[in-house]
């Protein structure tokens, strides 16, 4: 595959800051494990139980996978995959790509099982961005009135293991596109998605 000069440095750049996102360990230290537990309980509702990783690791990941997440960002993934993909005349490594792209859309997770609350589906990239941008990255008040809104049906409990595992899946698109650069790059001679 050949890049022009600009494309290949924003290439670079973009394998720097998945690279960042391994360096304080979070996914291999385990903490970034989420186990989710709803039940329906006659008189009693939803109720959620679970574990999800640390507000203090969900807002480190969170700024680090800014410039890979945000669609205005040069080194945003989608445009990033497009980029390889555009390059690549390979089949096999285009349908890994598309791998990539459904991984990182939460395509893949929503394929397991859908959770619907008011014909929105809780378990997407639409109700995902809602969330950050109503408490994460802007604190949008008609974004928070949407999520308050859900959670009279849904736990909070249970939004926030659905959102972190959407993260979850994010972060496991972002390293294997930074394999792809790496292999790119000559750093490692073979991958395995």
């Amino acid at each position: 595959i050949t890049f022009e000069d600009d494309e290949w440095k924003l290439l670079l750049r973009t394998g720097e800051y998945a690279a960042a996102l391994k360096q304080r360990e979070l996914m291999d230290r385990g903490t970034w494990s989420t186990k989710l537990t709803i039940r329906w309980e006659a008189g009693k509702g939803l109720s959620a139980v679970g574990t999800v990783p640390s507000d203090e690791d969900v807002i480190v990941v969170l700024h680090r996978l800014r410039p890979l997440i945000l669609e205005g960002e040069p080194t945003y993934f989608n445009r990033i995959i497009n980029l390889i993909a555009r390059r690549a005349n390979h089949p096999g490594m285009r349908s890994r790509l598309d791998v990539l792209k459904r991984l990182f859309a939460g395509e893949e997770y929503q394929g397991l099982f859908t959770i619907r609350v008011d014909g929105a589906t809780v378990n997407s990239e639409a109700m995902l961005k809602t969330y950050l941008n109503a408490f994460e990255f802007h604190r949008d008040v008609d974004k928070q009135r949407q999520i308050a809104k859900l959670h009279e049906i849904l736990p909070s409990e249970a939004t926030r293991g659905i959102f972190i595992h959407l993260i979850v899946e994010k972060l496991k698109a972002v390293r294997g596109l930074e394999l792809f650069i790496n292999l790119m790059q000559g750093k490692q001679e073979a991958m395995r998605l």
